[in-house]
């Protein structure tokens, strides 16, 4: 036998004991092996649960760009029509405003305009106002009179003196 072994307890009546250093050398070895596999283990969690919370992270951000995406484009949609309409809007005005100013000379007779409004109102619109002709079929509301229809200054009036309504007698279907 070798003197590592243990002797036969029924030979000798010495106590075997192993060599001290060596098992206390391995001993320290197994035991930092042991503490360093936990740490790796915990390190290892760590890093696995960091990787999870990224994920999560990064699948919100990626879900609140989307969402932003997405109000941009309605943002964008909704600026689009703001401007058609704002743009129809100022072209009905201006058709509005040429109504009005052929209105204002057609009312006048033609007669008397101030040179700005006859400036502002394009040509386009002045071609549009077809011109009066006699007919024979026309209804005289009442009596006028030349001489103050060729005023220039005019004169107040109430709009029930002058337009006639249904009820109004000067009125009939032709």
């Amino acid at each position: 036998m070798t003197s590592f072994s243990k002797p036969n307890s029924s030979r000798s009546t010495h106590r075997w004991k192993p060599p001290a250093p060596v098992s206390m050398a391995k001993d320290n070895v197994l035991d930092e092996i042991v503490r360093n596999v936990n740490e790796m283990n915990q390190m290892s969690q760590s890093i696995s649960t960091a990787s999870d919370e990224q994920a999560r992270g990064i699948s919100e951000i990626t879900r609140a760009v989307g969402q932003l995406d997405q109000m941009t484009q309605q943002n964008a949609a909704a600026s689009e029509e703001a401007a058609s309409a704002a743009e129809e809007l100022s072209a009905q005005a201006d058709s509005l405003l040429n109504a009005v100013e052929i209105l204002i000379v057609t009312v006048k007779g033609g007669e008397n305009q101030p040179a700005m409004l006859m400036r502002s109102m394009p040509v386009v619109a002045l071609r549009a106002v077809p011109k009066a002709t006699r007919t024979n079929n026309v209804v005289h509301l009442g009596k006028s009179k030349k001489s103050n229809y060729r005023q220039s200054s005019m004169k107040m009036v109430a709009g029930s003196d002058v337009i006639p309504t249904e009820d109004d007698p000067r009125f009939r279907d032709i």
